[in-house]
């Protein structure tokens, strides 16, 4: 399992242009070189600054239409780059019929949704999206949490934009090792009325134990956390300083990672 974090950073941050530099873009992860997760206004220029060939990125899935996970003008913009395969684009069935494919892409780009619940194949990987406590302003559509497993058999629980998961969706990870999460840690280790949709250092701590008590995670889990708020959190060395006494790291823009 390769990972590479195109961008780590929530809602409130900016565009920084060509380079990154100490700031951070809005989140998308890369996985094996092929699949993205998210796909927003600021990935095409973390593509090109990372030197990532977009000719073999084949899959696009988006957990919800929020604009800093989800811009379907950059997804069309790379699917119409030189490419041997259409670029697939999998988004929840509640916002999929609002996003029809252009004329002009037709052979370049295809829909594929999927529901919340309803376990799905990309490539060689499998996604099963689960419900995310996170509020919508289309009630048509549900914000999703993702459980993958790649072609090894290796799991990464992705965790972007929820805060408190429900309790249907935990119990439907409960059985799982995870080898990898991707936690949601927007608020730092602040406490602010965001808590309700979004997730704070303590509130991972609690979370986190709870999937060791139940055999989900152990000492071998890779834990990394990502959707970091630029009012909450400080940059990387001091918010590396701050998370010394938890088991989970922050990601940053670029970081790659073989697993």
């Amino acid at each position: 399992m390769e990972l590479l974090f195109l961008g780590t950073g929530a809602a409130d941050w900016l565009p920084p242009g060509p380079t990154v530099g100490n700031h951070r873009r809005h989140c998308s992860l890369l996985l094996n070189q092929q699949i993205l997760l998210d796909c927003n206004a600021m990935t095409l220029d973390a593509l090109q600054e990372f030197a990532v060939d977009c000719s073999r990125i084949s899959h696009i899935v988006i957990g919800h239409s929020h604009s800093d996970h989800f811009d379907f003008d950059s997804i069309c913009t790379l699917a119409s780059q030189p490419r041997s395969t259409a670029l697939t684009l999998h988004l929840e069935a509640g916002s999929a019929q609002k996003f029809p494919i252009p004329d002009g892409l037709s052979g370049n780009l295809q829909l594929q949704p999927f529901t919340t619940g309803e376990e799905f194949t990309v490539g060689a990987w499998q996604f099963q999206p689960d419900a995310a406590n996170h509020p919508m302003a289309d009630p048509q559509e549900q914000a999703v949490h993702f459980l993958l497993q790649d072609p090894d058999g290796k799991t990464l629980l992705y965790l972007l934009d929820g805060g408190w998961p429900p309790e249907k969706t935990c119990l439907r990870w409960q059985h799982t090792y995870l080898n990898v999460i991707i936690w949601e840690l927007t608020v730092g280790i602040e406490t602010a009325f965001h808590i309700f949709s979004h997730c704070n250092a303590q509130m991972l701590a609690i979370l986190e134990t709870a999937f060791r008590q139940r055999g989900m995670i152990d000492a071998n889990t890779l834990q990394l956390c990502s959707h970091l708020a630029r009012r909450f959190c400080p940059p990387q060395p001091e918010l590396q300083r701050q998370l010394q006494p938890y088991p989970f790291r922050p990601a940053y823009d670029g970081m790659k990672i073989s697993c």
